[in-house]
């Protein structure tokens, strides 16, 4: 019989290579469909913007509002990382749109600096509300500040 370790770890060779095959096959053979164990691989999958994983996680009864402890959903996540297709998935299986984390920030928020114009259309026709007052970014979103000592 395999240990966690070795199924965490087959779980997240399956999300990484969104397998959904050998995905359900793990969650199966295990038992593990409806157990809390595999909440918090929705997160992963949905930041990855994995389909075939989120669609395989949720129909082995993952809880679509697992946060961590920070307050992070895989709503959150699939909006902080511009995954529209999973934002989608999610908010159709239940999904809370509104979730807050831990800085006071809700999905929309971090969609407005990560999100594509569209997907945040999206999240408002949907509900979505903002707590943070900031500017919203331009698309595509700056990209990061490297700093050079030499120059």
């Amino acid at each position: 019989m395999p240990s966690d370790r070795d199924i965490q770890s087959e779980i997240s060779v399956a999300i990484e290579r969104d397998d959904a095959i050998s995905l359900r096959k793990t969650i199966d053979v295990n038992s593990l469909a409806g157990q809390s164990v595999l909440d918090g691989w929705l997160s992963v999958a949905s930041q990855l913007g994995h389909l075939a994983s989120i669609r395989v996680l949720l129909e082995r009864d993952v809880n679509v509002n697992w946060a961590n402890h920070d307050g992070e959903t895989a709503f959150s996540y699939a909006c902080a990382r511009n995954q529209f297709a999973a934002a989608r998935i999610l908010h159709s299986h239940g999904a809370e749109i509104n979730s807050v984390d831990s800085s006071g920030g809700t999905p929309l928020d971090w969609a407005v600096c990560h999100g594509k114009p569209e997907f945040r259309s999206w999240l408002r026709s949907v509900g979505g509300v903002r707590n943070f007052e900031w500017d919203e970014w331009p698309w595509p979103p700056p990209e990061h500040a490297t700093l050079h000592p030499d120059k």
